[in-house]
């Protein structure tokens, strides 16, 4: 702006020049004439808006009350230029940096200073500006201005981005029905770990971990499986059947493994319910159906149940192993222990009084029922001395539910994080696409064209199209991947 401004005043020059006969200016602009402009910019700004401040000053007059400037003692110097005063007037320094012009922080003039000492100091911090504005400068609120420059900068956002967080969902359905334990079941992988094989010596292989949690009770089974296949996630999901019961949903992200289990177990659904030498088995397989229900792409956070969990279990192995090299036998018997942890820890607070009744745990859900056990009238309010055996154990299993509505249930209440509103993504919004392991210099940026709100209305999945988008077509969701 000023070498624009510049340009145009020699231009005036050489036209009064002409007029009078005199000699005109020409060559690239000299420092004279952008100091010159400079200063007659600054005047133009303070006479704008510090009017009332500069009529009083040159009056000999005290600044009123309400003056933003009044704490800075400030003064006019030889050019008119409205300046700090301060109180280090024998500072060893240049008089430009004792004696600051004064400018206000929302004039556009200020935002360019603070934009171009934004690049010179190499995309530095609001601290490193404010302290390269102040040497020639005393914008009002000064350090405002340099943190408002830093969030403009289009390549300082990006290698710093704040993802878009919508405002904490409500609790899906199926967290809140009283089922069974492992009747809605979250499903992750996790490893690798080396195991030791004993068909070579000192040979080791990749094995991996199955982690299953209810979705209603928190409790967690492990899994041991040899790779990332279908196959070996199936024989894993068979196993957890057979001790667990079968679930009625099953919840997971959308890793390759699960996507074709869930093909495979739809392929083996259909060829039963095909084969009429088979009706009754195919009746009971499309019966016992298992749903797999995927979260969106790029979407954790939409898994937060199981994702805990897989933390939890790598804190207790971590702990436990080390870098002790494990057989199969001990790997079984550990993920058996830290199962009994994880199934011991309390749901709810534990009360520092003797008289409560102790902690409620996801080990009381486990196995509080048979497999294919039927829904039970309520007996939580019968005396003791009317009940049967099977009865009293029956109302000690009510007990456990009605102490979890109680205790547990109730906490779900709350939002921990995600407490506002935010406004919501609309279809042609421009989005920079958060990427693992890559440096935010290099996200692709995409254009959402359609989203999905939740049941209260808000956006938290949308589909982006990109430029790999021929490639690879998927939906994104956000609370830590898109903005």
């Amino acid at each position: 702006m000023i070498r624009t401004l510049s340009i145009w005043r020699r231009y005036f020059h050489n036209l009064r020049s002409r007029i009078h006969g005199e000699d005109i200016i020409c060559g690239p602009l000299t420092s004279q004439e952008l100091t010159d402009t400079n200063i007659q910019v600054i005047r133009a700004i303070q006479a704008e808006c510090c009017a009332d401040d500069i009529r009083r000053l040159k009056g000999k007059q005290k600044l009123s009350n309400t003056s933003r400037i009044k704490d800075l003692c400030p003064y006019m110097d030889e050019l008119d230029i409205l300046r700090v005063g301060g109180r280090i007037e024998n500072a060893q320094i240049s008089s430009s940096q004792k004696h600051p012009a004064i400018l206000p922080n929302k004039h556009t003039f200020s935002k360019l200073i603070a934009d171009r000492v934004h690049r010179e100091t190499c995309y530095g911090g609001p601290q490193l500006m404010f302290y390269t504005i102040r040497q020639e400068y005393w914008p009002l609120r000064g350090l405002d201005v340099a943190k408002a420059a830093r969030r403009r900068c289009v390549k300082c956002f990006r290698c710093h981005p704040q993802p878009m967080q919508q405002i904490m969902g409500n609790l899906p359905p199926y967290r809140q029905r009283f089922t069974r334990a492992f009747d809605k079941v979250g499903v992750d992988l996790c490893g690798y770990f080396l195991i030791k094989t004993p068909l070579k010596r000192n040979a080791s292989v990749k094995m991996y971990v199955t982690v299953f949690v209810c979705m209603i009770t928190h409790a967690i089974h492990l899994e041991l499986v040899t790779d990332l296949s279908t196959n070996a996630f199936l024989a894993a999901f068979r196993r957890f059947i057979a001790r667990r019961g079968r679930p009625s949903d099953v919840y997971c992200d959308n890793a390759k493994n699960f996507v074709g289990a869930q093909k495979q177990l739809e392929e083996i659904r259909q060829v039963l319910s095909t084969q009429t030498s088979q009706e009754i088995i195919a009746k009971h397989a499309a019966n016992a159906t298992v749903n797999f229900n995927f979260i969106p792409p790029r979407s954790a956070h939409f898994g937060g149940m199981w994702e805990s969990s897989v933390k939890s279990f790598n804190r207790h192995f971590y702990r436990i192993v080390g870098n002790t090299p494990m057989t199969q036998e001990s790997m079984l018997t550990v993920l058996a222990e830290i199962e009994m942890c994880l199934n011991s820890r309390p749901l709810s607070p534990i009360s520092s009084s003797p008289e409560d009744l102790a902690a409620l745990t996801p080990g009381h859900f486990i196995t509080g029922a048979p497999l294919n056990a039927l829904p039970q009238h309520d007996i939580t309010t019968l005396p003791e001395n009317r009940l049967d055996k099977w009865q009293r154990n029956q109302q000690i299993v009510q007990h456990f539910w009605r102490r979890f509505r109680i205790e547990v249930f109730s906490q779900l209440q709350q939002r921990r994080k995600w407490q506002h509103e935010q406004s919501d993504l609309k279809v042609n919004d421009l989005v920079v696409i958060l990427e693992d392991n890559v440096p935010p210099l290099s996200w692709i940026l995409g254009r959402i064209i359609d989203v999905h709100p939740g049941r209260d209305g808000h956006v938290r999945v949308a589909k982006v199209k990109h430029t790999n988008w021929n490639l690879h077509k998927s939906h994104h969701s956000f609370g830590s991947s898109s903005r």
